[in-house]
């Protein structure tokens, strides 16, 4: 999705990982911003602590962007 803008809310990380920015809210406000790899860095961030819970969506490949509801909204 060149030059457009999306919001994903996700619950299944694997989800966004492919994603240029993530947002992580708590408590009603954005606590960490960055991409997947950059949150993983955080050794006690919230991000990193949700992957490390769903420890099944490390090994999923992440959804194909132009397969996704997103890709035909305009």
């Amino acid at each position: 999705m060149v030059g457009r803008s999306a919001i994903v809310i996700a619950h299944r990380l694997y989800t966004v990982r492919e994603l240029d920015r993530i947002l992580v809210f708590a408590a009603g406000r954005i606590v960490e911003d960055g991409s997947h790899d950059r949150l993983l860095a955080i050794d006690d961030g919230h991000y990193r602590r949700l992957f490390e819970r769903q420890p099944e969506q490390r090994r999923r490949k992440p959804p194909d962007p132009h397969n996704c509801a997103t890709a035909v909204i305009r």
